[in-house]
């Protein structure tokens, strides 16, 4: 017997379901303190042949090995602490499990350690300053030092905070360099509040699977339009012989005067 189309329906999204649902487990959160770093993975939907755990310190200028810590296939355990870590340290975690079919998923972050006293550390992978102008607003980024990133994609959007009327249309960005943001067009517009976001898509070249998004948002407002400069106007024409004469003549009076008067 043939199956209506309503049944063949059912069955394309409850298969649909199950395989978008049968998933390996993959790191959920990291949690750090000042010398450990807790991993909290997700729960698995499909057999799991072996779980292990790597991680390594990826502080630029400083090699370090990469340890290895098996989770057990079979452990009803979701998380596993790193100990006996370095404060205010970056380092590499990542998660592997495979599956009864050898199907392999691997998930790995990069996190920094927190200082010794409790404290957190800076994790901000850049920073900017904001040049404003009436019909403009540049941004020029800087990279922070001491990160594990060495590659860093730049993005940035302005959103309008106040109404105005003569914005009709979005900021338009123009990237200067790789490094360099300019928001201008009929979007920017004098006297106006907006939100200026910042975004940096960070990765390192030395591992393929990570991954970093990072945000950085300021409220900022453009000055006022100046008026336009007035000019003076000036005559450039030459000085004509009968006015030459008219001052020389005024001159030698002027003279004869003094010399009278003495």
């Amino acid at each position: 017997m043939q199956s209506n189309p309503i049944q063949r329906l059912l069955v394309c999204c409850l298969l649909f379901a199950f395989v978008r649902g049968s998933q390996l487990p993959g790191i959920q959160y990291l949690q750090q303190g000042a010398t450990d770093i807790t991993v909290t993975w997700t729960p698995a939907s499909i057999p799991v042949r072996s779980l292990e755990l790597e991680y390594k310190s990826v502080e630029p200028g400083y090699k370090a090995d990469l340890t290895k810590k098996n989770l057990g296939a079979n452990s009803q355990e979701r998380s596993y602490s790193i100990t006996g870590l370095s404060p205010n340290t970056w380092y590499l975690v990542c998660l592997i499990a495979v599956g009864e079919e050898l199907e392999v998923r691997r998930v790995c972050e990069v996190v920094r350690t927190m200082h010794a006293n409790g404290s957190l550390s800076d994790t901000l992978l850049f920073n900017y300053e904001i040049e404003l102008s009436s019909d403009h607003i540049k941004v020029i980024i800087s990279r922070q030092p001491n990160t594990p990133f060495d590659e860093m994609v730049f993005d940035g959007n302005l959103y309008v905070k106040t109404q105005h009327s003569n914005i009709m249309e979005l900021p338009k960005l123009v990237k200067l360099n790789d490094t360099a943001l300019v928001f201008m067009g009929r979007g920017v517009q004098p006297k106006t509040d907006y939100q200026l976001c910042v975004e940096v898509t960070a990765t390192m070249s030395s591992v393929s699977d990570v991954k970093k998004v990072d945000q950085k948002c300021d409220p900022v407002t453009t000055p006022e339009e100046l008026p336009p400069a007035t000019t003076v106007a000036t005559s450039n024409a030459p000085v004509s012989a009968a006015h030459l004469s008219l001052l020389l003549a005024l001159s030698a009076l002027c003279l004869v005067l003094l010399i009278v008067d003495l």
